[in-house]
């Protein structure tokens, strides 16, 4: 699934700059240390957006755009930026599945890990992340970097 989500890989937004991220994995219980969050992975930001939305698009990766369209000003003609599917990386029932549990980890109100992100009355569904901040090159126990990325589904 590493491969099927992009990472490692460009996603090929048009905005400069933008970065691949690392897989590096050395042997195959990198692999595993990578699917609790260690090992040789790093993810950008966007590439955590695309991976996440995936799931939220009933497992269609989809390129990312910044722009929806673009209005000439003189004519009024609308262009619509098209939507490209990179490919289906879940079915649509392991995408459902999986969005279900991303619920649970903001709804559950006592051991979720995103309860705070939750609002009453609406369904949101969320992955927490916590890493520890490398300081000088060398990991520092004691910082850590927190995240959360989610979806309204």
């Amino acid at each position: 699934y590493v491969d099927k989500f992009g990472f490692g890989k460009k996603t090929g937004i048009e905005l400069p700059g933008e970065a691949a991220g690392q897989v590096t994995p050395e042997q195959q219980a990198d692999f595993a240390a990578m699917a609790y969050g260690h090992g040789k992975l790093l993810v950008t930001p966007l590439q955590q957006l695309a991976a996440i939305s995936a799931v939220a698009n009933g497992g269609k990766l989809l390129e990312p755009h910044i722009v929806k369209s673009i209005t000439d000003p003189q004519t009024g003609e609308k262009t619509k930026t098209e939507v490209k599917e990179v490919q289906q990386v879940l079915t649509a029932e392991k995408a459902k599945e999986v969005g279900d549990l991303l619920e649970q980890v903001v709804s559950d109100r006592k051991i979720g890990t995103g309860r705070h992100a939750y609002i009453e009355g609406y369904r949101v569904a969320g992955k927490t992340g916590t890493a520890v901040k490398p300081v000088n090159g060398v990991y520092d126990y004691t910082k850590q970097v927190v995240s959360f990325i989610g979806y309204a589904p």
